[in-house]
């Protein structure tokens, strides 16, 4: 059988992904019978209803006939679909602050469903370029995994810099999630940081917060993307008259661990204390949050915390955590557009894309708060 590593895809895209990739060869070739709906759901354990929906999605595109009484089979193979461009992505690695690996599948999942609704002739492979501690170090091995790869999505990761460089090397078409550095504009999808942090920022200085944290991981600390996330929230702090103070803090991790323990010694020190946190990662911001119950602080009566990750974690109390929402599935589908306009369209390097954030308003930010956060990004536009 052929190798299944769909495991961390939603119903639809994981059964797509089997059907087409994952049964076994003998049940893949023109003609065949698949197997009927309660049989594949068991399969794979997902619904019946789910593979029906599939079947009938691939039946639209004209690769599989469905009768009523009479099953489903193959009018056109997988092997016969032309799939000529291989796409590598790194997923062993996450960005750092993200505790959970929710956040790589899901933009996984967004191009699966890319390629799969557009019939784009690419297919995805798992690269473990980043995963070896001397894989970018031999040009041997670089050209060994690199080998027959006709593009590449760069995932957040120290070693991009170096990967990119190879890739540039051999010409190989590639774009990154989020700029891989400032002032870059093309070859790259990524939430609107900036636009979102301001967004952030001035519905705190509105609220009448004075001492305002902003917690990061090590990782963090030299992203583009944190860099963003601080110009747009020093943006909206200082949106109004009388501007919040600002203190970052850089904590060992994103886990909810760190988010406890910087803001248990920021308490202990008794010098300075926060009226709003703003992490980057939803788990720190739990921590933070659960930190603040402990001292006996109220939240957000005394404290307003806000996740910037959107990767939905567990709350204190199955409360929610006010969170920026990055728009990961959206994220992966523009990085396949990318690449096909790129690919198969022969328009070459393309322009940047930034993907408009909302946020998930719950009870860790005062109801003020949460009707500037409700905004739209037109409305945030004429205010800004």
């Amino acid at each position: 059988m052929s190798e299944f590593t769909g495991d961390h895809l939603k119903p639809f895209e994981r059964t797509l992904e089997y059907v087409l990739r994952g049964l076994p060869e003998g049940e893949r070739r023109q003609g065949f019978k698949l197997p009927t709906t309660r049989v594949l759901s068991s399969r794979i354990n997902v619904s019946p209803a789910t593979v029906r929906n599939v079947y009938k999605h691939l039946a639209d595109q004209g690769i599989l006939s469905m009768g009523v009484g009479s099953g489903t089979y193959w009018l056109k193979a997988p092997e016969s679909m032309k799939r000529e461009l291989v796409i590598g992505i790194d997923l062993e690695r996450f960005p750092a602050g993200q505790a959970s690996k929710s956040w790589g599948y899901r933009i996984y999942g967004g191009m699966m469903r890319a390629i799969f609704e557009h019939q784009a002739p690419m297919r995805l492979q798992l690269a473990k370029v980043m995963n070896s501690d001397r894989s970018l170090q031999s040009e041997e091995v670089v050209n060994q995994m690199l080998d027959e790869i006709n593009g590449f999505i760069l995932m957040p990761s120290p070693d991009s810099a170096k990967l990119e460089r190879c890739l540039e090397e051999r010409n190989i078409p590639h774009v990154s999630i989020n700029p891989p550095r400032m002032m870059a504009t093309r070859n790259f999808v990524s939430p609107d940081y900036y636009a979102g942090s301001y967004q952030l920022g001035r519905a705190f200085a509105r609220a009448g917060r004075k001492r305002v944290l902003a917690l990061f991981s090590p990782g963090d600390d030299v992203s583009v993307s944190v860099q963003l996330r601080l110009a747009g929230f020093v943006a909206g702090l200082n949106s109004v008259e009388d501007a919040p103070q600002l203190r970052k803090v850089i904590i060992a991790d994103g886990s909810k661990e760190s988010g406890a323990k910087a803001f248990r010694q920021l308490l202990g020190k008794r010098r300075w204390c926060p009226d709003a946190v703003y992490a980057a990662g939803d788990e720190s911001a739990t921590g933070v949050w659960e930190e603040a119950l402990r001292a006996g602080l109220s939240v957000p009566g005394d404290l307003s915390v806000v996740g910037g990750s959107g990767v939905q974690a567990n709350w204190p109390g199955e409360m929610p955590l006010t969170a920026m929402m990055q728009p990961l599935e959206q994220m992966g589908e523009e990085l396949i557009g990318v690449l096909e306009r790129w690919l198969l369209r022969n328009q070459g390097a393309q322009p940047g894309v930034y993907l408009p954030m909302h946020f998930s308003c719950g009870t860790s930010t005062t109801e003020a708060e949460n009707e500037s956060l409700r905004l739209s990004s037109d409305e945030m536009s004429r205010i800004s």
